[in-house]
């Protein structure tokens, strides 16, 4: 390209509003994916946990989590493992570098995050009983301990084991409990003995299996050592069972039939089982049969020839559905034609995870309400400029990150009423202040380095510098000033769903516009807007506040108004006094949380009030 057609180019974008600045900004910006490459899952750690350290989302846009950086980082990173599945490279400015991707103990997506800040091997002091039980089989006899008492596995037991983690120490928790009844009389396991522990490392001489085929399907989300699950006659729970079913890990159908209570409520059997060793096992579909030499009495099992030989054989079919017992389930079975059932988790029902629906609350009843977990701070206004630490984290929240944040003379804050607490030796007054409500004027410093507003207020202010002033009269009752667009659906789905408007009236007198994906982190929220105006004035008309802007607002639909000789901009909100209660689901401590109903600019928006103590 010759200086003459350089010329021309820059004229035309110029002429088009654009700049040669602009171009390469924002190819700089952009992040591609150069390879990936799929890893054997395994342990990591935090390497330096005094450097600043965030995981990103895969298009290096996001800061997600702080994993290192502060005091409770530093503690957080010595305590935490996560574990990489994959290497990715990533080009950027023409520079290659490389990512790993991390999950948490349970799983859950947490990021990439650049490969040298992480180790291999679990954290200095990370303790955990990994929720990773498998199955094992001895290749020689086996000594392992329990309760200080010594114990030898015979030679190829099948045993099912999680791994523990203390302090680098790696040991396996073997589940006693889940061995047959004759074994453990054998070795004189009693009940109380429901694990043993063995070191991890070449001596333990052990192969890992696929789940036998005579196991039952585990019906439970913990699979640490000890869990089972036993099965019951019938179709529910009954206060004079006398029956259980069980299947051990070594082998071995075992029947109680005997004048004890058998109870779903206890880990461990009570008597003395009719007990036969499975001598083939087979899964089809979802059922299992098992043979074995002679018949139980008390179940329905039958008589087959094999080789010449008579055994007998029993179907389990498992049952899809499961019934909610309010915190917990049954699973169902059918065994040689007779119903059995057996405990599972509450987090296996299918709509466990569907939220109650926002219900009706009359005024009149809304009124009736014990606000006091209500929404109801206290307000102050700066009587000169204030510096404050003010948390911030990423867009999937945790760990917070403190920056300092300046209040201009007569900013107005929320927080709590003010208290006693000793600060240096002294006692002095101090309040928590609701940073996250700030305006992001005043947030920029958290902003500018890709972070979100911490949902949780910064704690003791000192109160000097502050003074106590009425709750702004632009500012909703009983609510944070936060508005999400969207009525019932949207309160109903809001743990699952972010709403794709949302606007925060900020304590210092700002409408601020925020546009969010509906499967983003909450905190989103709490980002940096995409609109934000300055309330000037506000009109109170009936049920209406009438706030008046110094510009139009984005996304939001305003009247233009002339003030004084000034142009403002009319945003209307009306307290459309219909509130919502949504009762917590049926194993939670939490009480019901309450919602009210707004009209802004047309369109409805709610905001949450607060909740009563469950």
């Amino acid at each position: 390209m010759n200086k003459k057609q350089g010329q021309l180019i820059a004229m035309a974008l110029i002429l088009t509003g654009l700049s040669f600045a602009t171009i390469p900004a924002q190819a700089k910006t952009t992040y591609s994916v150069v390879k990936t490459t799929k890893l054997a899952k395994a342990p990591y750690h935090v390497t330096n946990t005094k450097k600043v350290t965030y995981t990103w989302n895969l298009a290096h846009t996001q800061k997600l989590q702080l994993i290192s950086g502060n005091e409770d980082a530093a503690t957080y990173a010595n305590q935490t493992t996560w574990y990489v599945d994959k290497k990715v490279t990533l080009k950027h400015a023409n520079k290659t570098t490389t990512y790993f991707h991390i999950t948490n103990d349970n799983g859950n997506d947490s990021g990439y995050v650049y490969h040298q800040a992480l180790a291999k091997g679990y954290a200095p002091k990370y303790s955990a009983t990994l929720n990773d039980g498998k199955y094992y089989r001895l290749n020689a006899a086996t000594t392992v301990t329990s309760y200080n008492k010594v114990l030898t596995l015979p030679k190829d037991t099948v045993v099912r084991a999680a791994t523990n983690i203390n302090d680098l120490k790696e040991t396996f928790s073997i589940s006693l409990n889940a061995l047959s009844y004759k074994l453990k009389k054998q070795l004189g396991i009693s009940k109380s003995m429901l694990s043993a522990t063995i070191a991890a490392g070449p001596k333990l001489n052990w192969t890992k299996i696929s789940t036998p085929a005579y196991m039952l399907p585990y019906t439970g989300t913990d699979k640490t050592e000890v869990w089972g699950n036993d099965l019951f006659p019938g179709s529910d729970e009954s206060r004079t069972n006398t029956q259980r079913l069980r299947i051990t890990t070594d082998g071995y159908l075992e029947f109680y039939n005997n004048a004890s209570y058998q109870s779903m409520g206890t880990v461990y059997p009570i008597g003395t089982p009719t007990s036969r060793q499975i001598l083939t096992s087979n899964v089809d579909g979802n059922t299992i049969t098992v043979t074995y030499h002679q018949a139980i009495p008390g179940l329905t099992d039958t008589a087959i020839t094999v080789a010449g030989k008579t055994e007998y054989q029993l179907t389990i079919e498992i049952q899809k559905q499961l019934t909610d017992k309010s915190g917990y389930a049954l699973a169902h079975y059918v065994v040689g034609g007779k119903p059995f059932y057996s405990w599972a988790s509450a987090f296996l029902l299918p709509d466990y995870d569907t939220p109650n629906p926002a219900t009706a609350l009359s005024e009149t009843n809304f009124k009736k309400l014990d606000k006091e977990f209500f929404n109801t701070d206290t307000f102050y206004k700066t009587t000169k400029k204030v510096k404050i630490k003010a948390p911030f984290t990423g867009y999937e929240g945790g760990l917070s990150q403190l920056k300092t944040v300046t209040l201009p003379k007569g900013t107005v804050v929320a927080g709590n009423k003010p208290y006693r607490t000793k600060v240096n030796r002294k006692y002095v007054t101090v309040f928590d202040l609701r940073t996250n409500i700030l305006s992001s004027r005043l947030l920029k410093v958290g902003y500018q380095t890709g972070l979100v507003a911490g949902t949780y207020s910064t704690e003791a202010t000192s109160t000097s510098g502050f003074k106590q002033v009425k709750r702004p009269n632009y500012m909703p009752t009983y609510s944070y000033g936060d508005l999400y667009l969207g009525s019932n659906t949207a309160i109903t789905n809001r743990s699952s769903q972010l709403a794709t408007q949302s606007v925060q009236i900020t304590a210092d007198g700002y409408v601020e516009v925020h546009k969010n994906s509906a499967k983003a982190n909450s905190a989103t929220y709490y980002s940096k807007p995409v609109a934000a105006a300055k309330i000037q004035r506000v009109v109170i008309k009936n049920k209406t506040r009438q706030l008046f802007l110094n510009k139009r607002l984005s996304g939001l639909k305003t009247t233009k108004v002339k003030y004084q000789g000034k142009t403002q901009y009319q945003l209307n909100l009306t307290n459309q006094h219909k509130y919502r209660v949504v009762e917590p689901l049926g194993d939670s401590d939490d009480g019901p949380a309450y919602y009210n109903l707004y009209t802004l600019a047309g369109k409805t928006f709610y905001t949450p009030l607060g909740s009563i103590n469950g």
